[in-house]
């Protein structure tokens, strides 16, 4: 485990935060399946909360080298 890897990194525009919530955006990244779904799923989520913006999202995993 990276000593750090329970931290949730975040640099997010206007078109995702004032739509979902932090609680929501961590929510959902820590549960999806890959950095790709997260990404699909917070730009989804964005959109049903009302996005008329363009929503861009981009997810990394940062992982430490065995």
């Amino acid at each position: 485990d990276h000593p750090f890897s329970h931290v949730l990194s975040q640099a997010i525009g206007d078109g995702l935060y004032n739509l979902v919530s932090a609680k929501d955006i961590v929510q959902i990244v820590r549960n999806a399946e890959s950095p790709t779904k997260a990404s699909q799923q917070l730009t989804q989520a964005a959109n049903e909360a009302g996005g008329s913006d363009n929503i861009a999202v981009i997810v990394v995993a940062i992982r430490q080298r065995s």
